[in-house]
């Protein structure tokens, strides 16, 4: 096996609110072993993203109700496109 995987994210908040961009590249010539819980950036229950020399992105969206009086409640959607082979 041989893999690298580079990734990074950028989040915005204002007030309640929050948006996220998340990029991921796996190079090499297998897929992302998984021990355990694996860790890509990009990891969604219906599809890992870590193919090998896979590319993909993420866009999400966050609320946090703490300021209307429900601490510890949030929610998040996001949107994984297909990979970019």
């Amino acid at each position: 096996m041989n893999n690298e995987v580079y990734g990074g994210s950028l989040t915005y908040s204002l007030q309640r609110h929050s948006l996220t961009a998340v990029y991921q590249h796996l190079e090499g010539t297998s897929g992302f072993p998984y021990v355990n819980n694996p860790y890509l950036p990009n990891y969604v229950q219906y599809h890992d993203f870590g193919t090998a020399s896979e590319r993909s992105w993420q866009l999400r969206y966050g609320y946090d109700f703490a300021p209307l009086g429900v601490p510890g409640l949030s929610f998040f959607t996001s949107y994984n496109p297909l990979s970019l082979l």
